[in-house]
């Protein structure tokens, strides 16, 4: 309790480990434990090809989770956040059957997957994008705005295939709601599914203004308006399909 005291914010198994005390193996078997799950070492397992195309290798790298194992029906997903309960809802959305966590350490994890699926790359706007076409969203209802050099770059081709991205696959993910987070460096974009919240990317933070102005000429909104709230409306035909945007 007094380590914890001292250092508000970080996790008991981190000052742990930070002070000398445990090993990073130590505490994950502890945690491995506690949770009544299998601790492995994921350096050490021979991991079948096949099942390593159960989970995007994309969401892999963000959320360093590599599936281990699947055989009738149970898929085994190493990690090293087992308290993390919205992380294994994601997994539980992506994979079939039934989702058993083992735990591991994170370098282990990291090591496993940059050599089992590829090193991770970086977010390219070009690769995300590349196959959603201009007019993926058809657009219903739509006045032409003009706010000089906002509207000009949110109606640039990479700005609208982003958004045309967005707006599709939360269509198919079953989204109610799209969050778009602005942050220092990154932004953070989430869908609301069933009520919960998931990330599904953090594009550039410069790519914000640019963004958000795509979204309200697409909702007749003015778009040099920053400070006050707007109420706004997408009518599209997104996948064949008539859906409203508010």
């Amino acid at each position: 309790l007094a380590l914890q005291k001292s250092s508000p914010g970080e996790r008991l198994g981190q000052i742990l480990i930070r002070k000398g005390y445990a090993t990073d193996g130590d505490v994950m078997a502890c945690l491995a434990a506690e949770y009544g799950l299998d601790f492995v070492h994921v350096g050490q397992l021979e991991i079948h090809a096949k099942i390593l195309d159960l989970l995007p290798a994309d969401f892999c790298h963000y959320r360093k989770v590599l599936v281990i194992d699947a055989a009738d029906d149970t898929v085994t997903v190493a990690t090293s956040d087992p308290a993390n309960v919205f992380l294994l809802d994601e997994i539980r959305r992506r994979v079939d059957g039934r989702v058993i966590l083992a735990v591991a350490t994170l370098s282990e994890l990291t090591k496993a997957i940059d050599d089992l699926l590829g090193g991770a790359e970086e977010f390219h706007l070009d690769d995300l994008i590349r196959d959603i076409a201009d007019d993926a969203v058809e657009i219903i209802e739509n006045d032409d705005d003009d706010a000089a050099d906002l509207a000009k770059v949110a109606g640039e081709s990479p700005v609208v295939r982003l958004v045309n991205y967005l707006v599709c696959n939360a269509v198919t993910e079953g989204a109610s709601d799209i969050h778009i987070e602005p942050g220092e460096k990154k932004m953070r974009i989430r869908y609301r599914i069933d009520g919960v919240l998931f990330e599904v990317m953090s594009p550039p933070q410069t790519m914000h203004a640019a963004l958000t102005s795509r979204l309200k000429i697409m909702s007749n909104l003015d778009i040099s308006e920053r400070r006050l709230p707007q109420d706004g409306r997408i009518r599209a035909i997104v996948r064949n399909r008539y859906v409203d945007f508010r």
